[in-house]
């Protein structure tokens, strides 16, 4: 049995090695946490020899950074993939598609806000992704103020107050599980309460209906 599995070892490409320690490492950050997480932990759901490990990851921190910035990439391209429809219809996608990415990176999420208090690299990280999120708010606010689709504001504070409450609503509600009232939400209603809020601040009335050509 140990020949079977040393030959399947040696059978595996590099690409499908680094694959499974992510998998095994994300698996352990999500049941351990960053500060109980091993690499010992890692390589033994991984079935690989630390020597492997090492091979790809310096240590803990950089196989976490590595998984870190697949969620971030996720995250950002989810938001800004293309879609049709009216004004409100492209804000109410964007939102969904990121609450659901969210969801499906809460592990590492959770993970992430955790130890961005004390880790200088992760904080840098995530507020690099929050940095980027929310300017791309501004210059869709400041583009449509010009088109006379938005109210006047500081759109500034505007991005900053709207990107942050679209990310603590997901943390609070699908990382931390924070829910005040019994039963919970659901998903769509979520949905379409955080746009009708966004849509309500940002625009003229009437206007989140129109179609625009323009991406969100």
């Amino acid at each position: 049995m140990r020949k079977v599995h040393a030959l399947k070892r040696r059978l595996r490409s590099p690409e499908q090695t680094e694959a499974r320690i992510l998998q095994a490492a994300e698996e352990v950050f999500g049941e351990k946490g960053y500060a109980n997480a091993t690499i010992a932990d890692v390589v033994e759901i991984a079935r690989v020899s630390r020597g492997a490990f090492y091979l790809y990851f310096d240590n803990k921190d950089d196989v976490f950074k590595t998984l870190v910035a697949r969620v971030i990439a996720d995250l950002f391209e989810v938001t800004t993939r293309r879609s049709s429809g009216t004004i409100r219809n492209r804000v109410e996608t964007s939102t969904r598609n990121y609450l659901e990415a969210f969801a499906r990176h809460r592990q590492i999420l959770r993970c992430l806000f955790e130890v961005s208090n004390s880790n200088a690299e992760m904080a840098r990280m995530h507020n690099e992704f929050r940095g980027r999120f929310i300017e791309r708010i501004r210059r869709h606010l400041e583009r449509n103020i010009s088109l006379g689709l938005c109210h006047r504001m500081d759109t500034r504070i505007a991005s900053y107050a709207l990107g942050l409450m679209i990310e603590g609503v997901g943390y609070s509600w699908l990382v931390s599980r924070f829910e005040p009232w019994p039963g919970g939400f659901e998903l769509e209603p979520v949905v379409q309460q955080l746009t009708d809020l966004w849509c309500r601040a940002a625009y003229k009335d009437g206007v989140a209906d129109l179609v625009s050509s323009r991406q969100t």
